[in-house]
């Protein structure tokens, strides 16, 4: 078995967050002035982890099943808002020879 895990950098992660927020804020609310939007996202953070568990044949090296999950989640104004998605990916095995 092989676990891989991934997470971002919380804190470039806020950065990227706010920088996609204020654009969006911008073009949504164009009367919205930039100190103001700059005070709404003052405090947004956000949270992206994934994480794999394979099983892997030996003698053939091929992943017989790999389940993963990929969460995600942004905090704005204490509004916290994500989604989380799962899956499972399964591969047979060659017939022996």
């Amino acid at each position: 078995m092989i676990l891989w895990r991934q997470s971002v950098d919380p804190v470039a992660f806020g950065r990227d967050i706010v920088t996609s927020l204020a654009a969006r804020m911008r073009s949504t609310t164009p009367g919205l002035k930039p100190e103001n939007i700059q005070a709404a996202l003052k405090d947004a953070s956000g949270n992206l982890e994934s994480t794999c568990r394979h099983e892997i044949d030996i003698p053939t090296g091929l992943a017989v099943k790999v389940d993963c999950r990929t969460s995600n989640s942004v905090t704005v104004q204490v509004e916290t808002r994500g989604s989380t998605d799962t899956w499972t990916i399964t591969q047979t095995l060659p017939e022996p020879r």
